[in-house]
């Protein structure tokens, strides 16, 4: 096979890779007492925000039409996680569709036989 057929069919590669999408629900711990009607609002909007980034981000990766997405959702984390598939344009349309890139974090990690990169 040649580089040219291995660049345009990426299931050929010796490389696999992990694509990572993350979205922080909460930057502050969900428990605090000692605070005032105000300050407990503005927690409540802003965790509202996160979690419409979140669904946004599933939106999205629901538009791919892919089923190979595995979703995580803590407390304080929503995480969707594939093995494969393209990951190079998942930031971009994540900001086209309204996001900030403060939202959310994509990562990619790659593997080999002999172990992550």
């Amino acid at each position: 096979m040649t580089l040219a057929e291995t660049k345009a069919d990426p299931s050929t590669t010796p490389v696999t890779w992990r694509t990572i999408i993350e979205v922080r629900l909460s930057p502050t711990r969900l428990r605090r007492s000692h605070t005032n009607l105000s300050d407990a609002a503005a927690d409540v909007e802003a965790r509202q925000r996160r979690i419409d980034c979140a669904r946004q981000v599933l939106d999205e990766i629901g538009q791919q039409n892919d089923d190979d997405w595995t979703i995580t959702c803590d407390s304080r984390t929503f995480r969707a996680e594939r093995r494969r598939g393209a990951f190079a344009d998942i930031e971009d349309t994540l900001v086209e569709r309204g996001l900030s890139r403060s939202d959310f974090t994509v990562r990619v990690e790659y593997s080999r036989a002999w172990g992550m990169l």
